[in-house]
């Protein structure tokens, strides 16, 4: 399937989106019926190389629904999904997805249930990501897991250096991931 500006991608039998783009950035975004819209880092395409990237769709309120009262407080403790976007000094651009934010010390800590950081074809997502301001490290913490292209990786933490393109998951200290 050739993907223009002017049309709209649909899913295989399988969930599935599939296109073929020339070479160039493009930013990645997916918007559904009652799910928060979803943005991630852009991704560079370069000629005769494949790039996978997963999207993980967050749900939201559910609209057109009515509920009771019972139900009703549930649909309110929703929180929105907030981003938060930087420019790295090579020009790539990293974005955190996350619930709350707090700033302390040098730091910032993206928290939820569904905090995810992307830069590039790299996803990471955990409970807590504890990142340095402005972002060039970061660490993961909670149920962890890594998506780098076709490769995940899980675990209980993750160290990322955006600098030098590496990531080290807890489970493996001495195993460096290059992205």
């Amino acid at each position: 399937m050739k993907f223009t500006e002017r049309e709209l991608l649909y899913p295989d039998s399988r969930g599935n989106f599939k296109c073929d783009l020339p070479p160039g950035r493009y930013d990645i975004t997916a918007t559904n019926y009652n799910f928060f819209p979803y943005r991630r880092a852009a991704v560079n395409l370069v000629e005769g190389r494949d790039i996978t990237i997963k999207i993980h769709t967050v749900p939201g309120p559910l609209r057109g629904l009515e509920v009771g009262p019972s139900q009703s407080e549930i649909f309110k403790s929703v929180s929105p999904i907030r981003y938060e976007e930087e420019k790295l000094p090579d020009g790539s651009e990293v974005v955190v997805q996350y619930h709350e934010m707090q700033e302390r010390d040098g730091r910032v800590s993206f928290r939820g249930p569904y905090a995810a950081l992307t830069v590039g074809g790299l996803s990471l997502y955990g409970e807590d990501l504890s990142c340095s301001t402005p972002i060039r490290t970061c660490t993961a913490s909670g149920s962890v897991l890594v998506e780098l292209e076709e490769t995940e990786l899980r675990g209980q933490s993750a160290e990322l250096d955006l600098a030098g393109r590496t990531i080290r998951m807890g489970e493996e200290p001495e195993v460096v991931h290059r992205f």
